[in-house]
């Protein structure tokens, strides 16, 4: 989830504090036709001489309920900087020590010739400076959809073929170094996954639609005592069945 910035906080307080003043404004102009033209005890002339009279009574009336909610606002704003600031130094904390977690991602990656399905290239970047072991891969979405087994080295997970067998959990063993806090950018890894239609060679179809694919990788974070994690990954992808 994306978190606002302390500016972001600030403008939505003045924001909120603005739409109160407008709608105490608005209610005593609404009032200043029958409340403030009211008689004096005497018989005499209005209770209230003039708007601005009007206006000054009732916000004297009510000051201590409109510090109240300023008051309010300004906490509010206040915990949510502060929050953001324990967040940041929170994550900067994990880096430091090597707790926080590698990001993933997944994204279309181009097709073979004449295949239905798209390659997907998943994305590894390795925040850490504890290794990250990358040890599985299992096809969510759509049902019928395989990783080919026929070949898989660091850069390609299967090739599409007629007479390849298929998987939909896939065991890899494939290890990304962990960055050094002085290190210009972080360890990365990218895999293609190519994938087939299971039980029918590839034809090449001509209905292209989008589809969403969606993937589980199973990981472990080398010297720590959590084990073996998982997170899930989507994209929208082309398909041609």
């Amino acid at each position: 989830m994306c978190r606002m910035s302390r500016d972001t906080w600030a403008l939505i307080g003045l924001a909120a504090a603005g739409s109160i003043a407008v709608t105490l404004a608005n209610t005593a102009s609404s009032w200043s036709g029958s409340v403030c033209a009211l008689p004096a005890r005497d018989g005499g002339g209005p209770l209230f001489p003039g708007m601005l009279g009007c206006i000054e009574f009732w916000l004297n009336r009510y000051q201590t309920t409109l510090g109240a909610i300023t008051a309010l606002i300004a906490a509010r704003v206040a915990w949510r900087a502060v929050q953001h600031q324990v967040a940041v130094s929170r994550e900067q904390t994990a880096i430091a020590i090597g707790d926080i977690r590698p990001d993933f991602w997944i994204e279309p990656g181009g097709r073979e010739l004449y295949s239905e399905a798209p390659k997907i290239v998943l994305h590894i970047v390795n925040n850490n400076r504890r290794p990250v072991d990358l040890l599985g891969i299992e096809i969510l979405k759509p049902q019928r959809m395989a990783l080919s087994t026929h070949s898989f080295n660091e850069y390609v997970v299967g090739r599409v073929g007629a007479a390849v067998a298929s998987v939909r959990n896939i065991g890899i063993q494939r290890r990304i170094p962990g960055t050094r806090p002085a290190a210009p950018e972080a360890s990365k890894l990218s895999l293609y996954l190519n994938m087939n239609i299971v039980g029918r060679p590839p034809v090449g179809g001509v209905n292209p639609h989008q589809e969403q694919v969606s993937i589980r990788v199973r990981y472990q974070v080398i010297g720590t005592n959590v084990g073996t994690e998982c997170v899930t990954l989507r994209c929208e992808a082309e398909f041609r069945d």
